[in-house]
């Protein structure tokens, strides 16, 4: 059972619904059905670029968060790049006292 099999309550009420508008006949059934096809194809494919989109996102999300704690780590190890440089900065000075 697809989609639009599950609509043909809503094919028969349009069908038969002729209030507040002036047609010459009955809506054609199958215009009705290739425009919910339609219709749905469009939903499919909107759907599949928003995935594809959140996909990308993600990958940006998650290389940023790699590169935060990269710089996290540099920090730390330039910090203690800079204290030791200058302990031994004061250990020369203090020898050549």
């Amino acid at each position: 059972m697809t989609r639009v099999d599950e609509h043909d309550g809503t094919f028969n009420a349009l069908r038969n619904s002729t209030s507040g508008f002036d047609t010459e006949g009955p809506v054609d059934d199958n215009r009705i059905r290739k425009l919910l096809v339609d219709l749905e194809n469009q939903s499919k494919q909107h759907i599949q670029e928003i995935n594809e989109t959140h996909e990308k996102y993600r990958f940006y999300v998650i290389k940023a968060n790699e590169l935060e704690e990269r710089n996290k780590t540099l920090k730390k190890d330039a910090e203690h790049a800079i204290g030791s440089e200058r302990e031994c900065r004061r250990e020369l000075k203090r020898v050549n006292l």
